[in-house]
C-alpha cells in the first residue's frame, strides 16, 4: 500500500517539520504533499527546506502564492498527489507510529473499502488550552464499528457514536475525485462537510477506533477553538448544512437529503445566535428558523420546518 498524505500548510512554521517528519518515516507513505496557502509567516520557507531535505516531499502553493483557504489547498495537494490512496494530516499536527497499521489490513480484508477511519488523540500545548477544552475526552474517534452502508445513519441522524477527525482517514483518491471533493467555500467544517458526503457514497470502514493513530495539537492559534460571534457561528454551520443538503440534491441522494434538512433544523432549535445574559437569547431559535428559510426557501414548503418552529417555541 502507497499513501500520499496530504498537507495544507497556513501559518505553522513552529509545527510543519514535526508533521512531515511524523509520516516520511512510515514505510506506507510514498509521499508527502506540501501546499502552502500564502501564509503571513515562515511557513513557506520551512516547507522549501524539508522539501530539499526529504525525497518523499513535494511543496506547492497557489498560483502567485496567494491564500485560497484549506479547502482549495486540500483539493491542490490531491490534485498533485501521485498515489491510489490519500490520507490527511494537518500542518500543526503529527503522526503517530502505529499510523497506517491497521489500515492496511482492513484494505486488504474487505476488498469494496473505499476508505478506513481511525482515532486521534490530542496533545495540549499548554495547561491554558487544556483547560479551555470543552469537548471532554480528547480522543476523536467514531466510538463503534459501524457497518459502512448504516454509517450515515448512525454518526449523522442518531449521533451516537462520536465523530471523526481527519487525521485519522485513509481513502481511495478515485473516491474524492469523482465525488467527495473538498467544498472551497466553506470557511470551517470542511472536514465534517467531507466525511458525511463520504459516509453517504462510498463504503468506509473501521480501523483502530480504540487508540489514537495520529495527534492534534491544541495551541492558542487553532481556528476552530477560537471565540467567534454567535452570529457568526450559526452562520457558519448553516452554510455547511446548507452545502450537504445541496450536495445531496445534486447527485439525487433523496432519503439522505430530507434527513440533512431535518439536520438543519435540529441546528435551528439550539441557542447559537443569541446566549444568555444577551436578553435576545430566547428568540434566537425563531430568528435562525427564520435565516434557514431565507438561505434556503425550499424549507417553507416542508411541514416539518413548522413543526421545528413550534417545538422551539415550547422548549423555550
Amino acid at each position: 500500500m502507497r499513501v500520499s498524505v496530504v498537507v495544507p500548510v497556513y501559518n505553522a512554521e513552529d509545527f510543519v517539520a514535526d508533521a512531515v517528519e511524523s509520516a516520511v518515516e512510515l514505510p506506507e507513505v510514498a509521499e508527502v504533499v506540501l501546499v502552502e496557502d500564502g501564509s503571513p509567516d515562515r511557513s513557506y520557507e520551512v516547507c522549501r527546506d524539508l522539501a530539499r531535505e526529504h525525497p518523499k516531499v513535494e511543496l506547492y502553493t497557489h498560483p502567485n502564492r496567494v491564500n485560497r483557504g484549506p479547502g482549495a489547498t486540500r483539493n491542490r495537494a490531491i490534485r498533485e498527489s501521485s498515489h491510489d490512496y490519500v490520507a490527511f494530516l494537518d500542518a500543526d499536527d503529527f503522526y503517530c507510529t502505529n499510523r497506517f497499521d491497521q489500515t492496511v489490513s482492513v484494505f486488504e480484508r474487505y476488498p469494496d473499502a473505499d476508505g478506513v477511519y481511525e482515532a486521534v488523540g490530542t496533545k495540549f500545548e499548554s495547561q491554558e488550552e487544556r483547560e479551555k477544552w470543552v469537548r471532554g475526552d480528547s480522543l476523536t474517534t467514531i466510538i463503534k464499528k459501524v457497518n459502512p452502508t448504516k454509517l450515515f445513519y448512525e454518526q449523522q441522524v442518531k449521533e451516537k457514536i462520536g465523530y471523526p477527525h481527519l487525521n485519522g482517514i485513509t481513502i481511495r483518491k478515485k473516491i474524492i475525485e469523482n465525488r467527495v471533493k473538498f467544498n472551497e467555500s466553506l470557511k470551517l467544517h470542511q472536514d465534517v462537510n467531507f466525511f458525511v458526503k463520504a459516509s453517504i457514497c462510498s463504503n468506509l470502514y473501521p480501523g483502530n477506533i480504540s487508540n489514537p493513530v495520529a495527534m492534534r495539537r491544541v495551541h492558542e492559534g487553532n481556528r476552530i477553538s477560537k471565540k467567534r460571534r454567535g452570529v457568526t457561528e450559526f452562520g457558519d454551520k448553516l452554510k455547511m448544512r446548507k452545502s450537504l443538503v445541496d450536495w445531496a440534491e445534486k447527485n439525487d441522494y433523496e432519503a439522505e437529503k430530507i434527513k440533512l434538512e431535518k439536520k438543519v433544523m435540529e441546528l435551528c432549535r439550539k441557542v447559537i445566535m443569541y446566549k444568555k445574559p444577551d436578553p435576545r437569547w430566547v428568540l434566537s431559535p425563531l430568528l435562525q428558523h427564520a435565516l434557514a428559510a431565507y438561505k434556503m426557501s425550499r424549507l417553507l414548503v416542508k411541514p416539518f420546518f413548522y413543526k421545528s418552529i413550534v417545538k422551539s417555541i415550547i422548549r423555550s
